[in-house]
Protein backbone atom coordinates (compact mmCIF):
# COMPACT_ATOMS: atom_id res chain seq x y z
CA UNK A 1 0.00 0.00 0.00
CA UNK A 2 3.02 2.50 0.74
CA UNK A 3 4.27 1.96 -2.52
CA UNK A 4 1.17 2.49 -4.39
CA UNK A 5 0.56 5.61 -2.04
CA UNK A 6 3.75 7.30 -2.85
CA UNK A 7 3.13 6.35 -7.41
CA UNK A 8 -0.06 8.33 -6.75
CA UNK A 9 1.29 11.10 -4.92
CA UNK A 10 4.75 10.89 -7.33
CA UNK A 11 1.83 11.29 -10.12
CA UNK A 12 0.02 14.10 -8.81
CA UNK A 13 3.23 16.24 -8.52
CA UNK A 14 4.66 15.31 -12.07
CA UNK A 15 1.31 16.77 -13.65
CA UNK A 16 1.60 19.42 -12.08
CA UNK A 17 -1.50 18.86 -9.61
CA UNK A 18 0.53 19.93 -6.61
CA UNK A 19 4.27 21.29 -6.09
CA UNK A 20 6.99 21.19 -3.50
CA UNK A 21 6.80 24.50 -0.81
CA UNK A 22 9.84 26.08 0.05
CA UNK A 23 11.40 26.56 3.47
CA UNK A 24 11.43 29.92 3.31
CA UNK A 25 7.29 30.30 1.94
CA UNK A 26 5.13 32.03 4.66
CA UNK A 27 1.85 32.68 5.14
CA UNK A 28 -0.48 33.13 8.34
CA UNK A 29 -2.99 30.84 7.69
CA UNK A 30 -2.60 27.30 6.43
CA UNK A 31 -3.86 24.21 6.84
CA UNK A 32 -3.09 20.92 5.93
CA UNK A 33 -5.72 18.41 4.33
CA UNK A 34 -6.61 14.98 5.72
CA UNK A 35 -5.97 12.59 3.45
CA UNK A 36 -5.87 8.07 3.40
CA UNK A 37 -5.53 5.64 1.03
CA UNK A 38 -8.60 3.38 0.33
CA UNK A 39 -7.49 -0.32 -0.72
CA UNK A 40 -9.36 -2.16 -2.72
CA UNK A 41 -7.76 -5.85 -4.10
CA UNK A 42 -9.46 -7.62 -7.15
CA UNK A 43 -8.81 -10.76 -9.08
CA UNK A 44 -4.92 -10.30 -8.62
CA UNK A 45 -5.20 -6.68 -8.94
CA UNK A 46 -4.55 -4.20 -6.44
CA UNK A 47 -6.08 -0.90 -6.67
CA UNK A 48 -5.86 2.42 -4.47
CA UNK A 49 -7.58 5.60 -3.97
CA UNK A 50 -6.53 8.77 -2.18
CA UNK A 51 -9.05 10.51 -0.45
CA UNK A 52 -8.82 14.39 0.71
CA UNK A 53 -11.22 14.91 3.41
CA UNK A 54 -11.84 18.31 2.56
CA UNK A 55 -15.24 18.00 4.57
CA UNK A 56 -13.57 17.20 7.89
CA UNK A 57 -14.55 20.19 10.70
CA UNK A 58 -11.36 22.05 11.54
CA UNK A 59 -10.28 23.01 14.90
CA UNK A 60 -12.86 26.09 14.58
CA UNK A 61 -15.62 23.45 13.60
CA UNK A 62 -16.20 24.60 10.29
CA UNK A 63 -14.91 22.17 7.37
CA UNK A 64 -12.54 23.82 4.62
CA UNK A 65 -15.61 23.37 2.20
CA UNK A 66 -17.44 26.06 4.42
CA UNK A 67 -14.46 28.62 4.07
CA UNK A 68 -12.97 27.67 0.57
CA UNK A 69 -13.93 30.44 -2.28
CA UNK A 70 -16.75 28.12 -4.31
CA UNK A 71 -17.71 28.45 -8.32
CA UNK A 72 -20.90 28.72 -9.13
CA UNK A 73 -22.70 26.25 -11.50
CA UNK A 74 -23.09 27.62 -15.31
CA UNK A 75 -26.26 26.27 -16.64
CA UNK A 76 -28.22 23.51 -15.33
CA UNK A 77 -27.92 19.81 -15.91
CA UNK A 78 -31.20 19.27 -16.60
CA UNK A 79 -31.28 22.03 -19.62
CA UNK A 80 -27.49 20.26 -20.86
CA UNK A 81 -29.14 16.44 -19.99
CA UNK A 82 -32.45 17.71 -22.74
CA UNK A 83 -30.03 19.16 -25.57
CA UNK A 84 -27.95 16.41 -25.26
CA UNK A 85 -31.06 14.06 -26.46
CA UNK A 86 -32.01 16.25 -29.72
CA UNK A 87 -28.79 15.67 -31.64
CA UNK A 88 -27.74 12.70 -33.53
CA UNK A 89 -23.82 12.63 -33.07
CA UNK A 90 -22.90 13.58 -29.37
CA UNK A 91 -19.10 13.48 -28.60
CA UNK A 92 -18.09 13.06 -25.28
CA UNK A 93 -14.56 13.09 -23.11
CA UNK A 94 -13.08 11.64 -20.36
CA UNK A 95 -13.15 13.69 -17.25
CA UNK A 96 -10.70 11.57 -15.67
CA UNK A 97 -8.79 13.98 -13.20
CA UNK A 98 -10.96 16.93 -14.15
CA UNK A 99 -10.83 18.60 -10.35
CA UNK A 100 -7.01 18.34 -10.53
CA UNK A 101 -7.09 20.68 -13.37
CA UNK A 102 -8.93 23.43 -11.78
CA UNK A 103 -6.56 26.50 -11.50
CA UNK A 104 -6.93 27.30 -7.18
CA UNK A 105 -6.90 30.80 -6.79
CA UNK A 106 -2.99 31.24 -5.36
CA UNK A 107 -4.20 33.39 -1.90
CA UNK A 108 -6.23 30.28 -1.36
CA UNK A 109 -3.63 27.47 -1.97
CA UNK A 110 -2.34 27.91 1.53
CA UNK A 111 -5.44 26.59 2.87
CA UNK A 112 -4.86 23.10 0.53
CA UNK A 113 -1.43 21.73 1.62
CA UNK A 114 -0.70 18.30 2.17
CA UNK A 115 1.89 16.47 4.52
CA UNK A 116 3.54 14.20 2.46
CA UNK A 117 7.47 13.16 3.38
CA UNK A 118 8.81 11.77 0.01
CA UNK A 119 12.17 9.59 0.74
CA UNK A 120 13.40 11.95 -2.88
CA UNK A 121 13.22 14.88 -0.66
Amino acid sequence: MHKLYSEFLEEYESLGHMQRILDNCYSPINYYLPHHGIFKSRNNSAKLRVVFDVPAPTTSGRSLNDILLSGRVQEDVFNIMLRFRKHKIVLMADIKQMFRQILIDPTQRNLLRILWKNKHW
